[in-house]
């Protein structure tokens, strides 16, 4: 994404906000789906 990030500040400032989302939900998916899935996995017997 840098080489995209010099183009402009419009650029700069979607992309670190794009980012920050992604770590955001990234972070609540260890949270929440993760463990679901986890269990699910293990009931079925998913490996």
């Amino acid at each position: 994404f840098e080489e995209y990030r010099a183009d402009s500040d419009l650029t700069a400032r979607i992309l670190d906000s794009m980012l920050a989302s992604r770590q955001s939900v990234g972070s609540w998916m260890n949270l929440s789906e993760v463990p679901f899935i986890r269990q699910r996995n293990r009931v079925l017997g998913i490996l």
